[in-house]
């Protein structure tokens, strides 16, 4: 856009605003989809992919949430 500056954050500043946005929680959800490629690392935490047929979520459970 004409007149429009762009903005860049640092790193720093980039977790600052998710830290942010992480503290405030956000509201429990449902949701559907497949449980792809799970593997536990070596130092115990469980590593998958959530997944529809248009998207797809990285998700990581630390050692204390898996159950």
């Amino acid at each position: 856009m004409a007149g429009q500056q762009n903005t860049f954050l640092t790193v720093t500043q980039l977790n600052q605003v998710l830290q942010g946005v992480l503290d405030k929680g956000a509201p429990a959800v449902n949701f559907r989809g497949e449980i792809s490629e799970i593997r536990v690392g070596p130092t115990g935490h469980l590593y998958l992919t959530l997944k529809d047929e248009s998207a797809q979520i990285a998700v990581v459970m630390w050692k204390g949430q898996v159950s």
